[in-house]
């Protein structure tokens, strides 16, 4: 289900909250069968990508990006509660309630790729099924260095042009090496 859809370039908005409890994973990691008839694919990425135990809270946003009124990208964020310890926070801007905690990220890594869009892309992207899409996957670390964030984004590939300057740098010198 959608959960808000915001203007171009503003911050997160959220309508519909979600808070996911993975507490019945059975811990029998040998009986693969039953264990993937409790978690779903999407909680097992974010709990390897993001380091955590499988038995940990989350908190789930979604949204829309639009341009000229006109959808152009499906966000999915993922953030733990042991992060941000109530959706409550989350008035606007997500990074403003990370801010409010003192969890703003500091740094993070990146992965872009082409997928097929899904039926629910597909619906919300106003888009074929299996058209191209950008997604773009993103893992987030507070100033504490633990992982405050994981999102992907799906970009219609017909709206959007990533740009990236690349500029060559010396190489940092190692202090230790000159004295």
């Amino acid at each position: 289900d959608l959960v808000s859809t915001i203007g171009f370039g503003t911050g997160t908005a959220v309508d519909e909250r979600v808070r996911e409890d993975r507490s019945t994973v059975p811990t029998d990691a040998g009986d693969h069968e039953r264990f993937s008839h409790f978690v779903d694919k999407e909680k097992l990425t974010e709990a390897m990508v993001m380091g955590l135990p499988i038995h940990d809270m989350v908190f789930r946003f979604e949204r829309v990006r639009l341009a000229d009124g006109e959808a152009v990208a499906f966000e999915k964020a993922c953030i733990p509660q042991a992060v941000l310890p109530s959706m409550d926070l989350v008035q606007g801007s997500l990074y403003d309630a990370l801010d409010k905690v003192g969890m703003r990220p500091v740094r993070g890594t990146q992965r872009m790729r082409a997928v097929a869009a899904t039926a629910k892309d597909a619906s919300i992207l106003q888009c074929a099924m299996g058209a191209p899409l950008m997604c773009v996957e993103r893992l987030c670390f507070g100033p504490d260095q633990a992982c405050v964030e994981f999102t992907e984004t799906r970009y219609l590939g017909s709206a959007y042009d990533f740009l990236t300057d690349l500029v060559d740098q010396p190489p940092a010198t190692n202090i230790s090496e000159n004295t």
